[in-house]
C-alpha cells in the first residue's frame, strides 16, 4: 500500500519478464551441470537431482520473489510470513518422504547421498544469491 499504482500501458511487465528470463536461464544451466553429473550413475539419479534441484529452487524463488527487500536489506522480512514457512516446511517433508527407501521405486528415483544433498542446498543457496541479485540490478535499472 505504500507504493503508487501501477501504470495501465503496459509497460510495467517488461522487467519482470526480463528477470524471469534471467532465472530460468540461470536455473536450467545449474540443472543442466546436475543432470549431466548424475548421468554418471543412472538416468533414473540424474532426474532424481534435477528434480530434487527444482524443488529446493522454487522454494526459495518464493522466499525472494515474495519479499519487497533483498535478503541484505531486511533479513527479517524473509521469515515475516509464516504461513509460507509452514508451507515449505511441509513440503521439505513431503520431499524427504519420497526419498524413503520403500517408496523410492514407487516414485520412480533414486537415493541421494549426502555429498548429493550438500552439492544440492550450496547450488540452491546460489541460485537464490543469483536471484536476489538480478532482482537488485532490475531494481537499480528501474529507479
Amino acid at each position: 500500500l505504500k507504493e503508487p499504482p501501477r501504470s495501465a500501458e503496459g509497460k510495467n511487465m517488461r522487467l519482470p519478464l526480463i528477470y524471469s528470463a534471467y532465472l530460468a536461464l540461470a536455473g536450467f544451466i545449474i540443472a543442466l551441470v546436475l543432470y549431466l553429473w548424475g548421468l554418471g550413475e543412472s538416468i533414473t539419479h540424474a532426474r532424481t537431482l534435477v528434480f530434487t534441484y527444482f524443488v529446493l529452487l522454487e522454494l526459495v524463488y518464493v522466499f525472494s520473489i515474495r519479499s519487497p527487500h533483498r535478503i541484505w536489506q531486511n533479513v527479517r522480512s524473509f521469515f515475516a510470513n509464516k504461513f509460507m514457512i509452514a508451507s515449505i516446511a511441509f513440503v521439505i517433508f513431503l520431499l524427504c518422504i519420497i526419498f524413503v527407501a520403500s517408496l523410492t521405486y514407487v516414485f520412480g528415483v533414486s537415493k541421494l547421498t549426502l555429498t548429493e544433498v550438500l552439492v544440492l542446498i550450496i547450488l540452491t543457496i546460489i541460485s537464490f544469491f543469483i536471484a536476489e541479485l538480478i532482482r537488485w540490478h532490475m531494481d537499480r535499472k528501474k529507479a
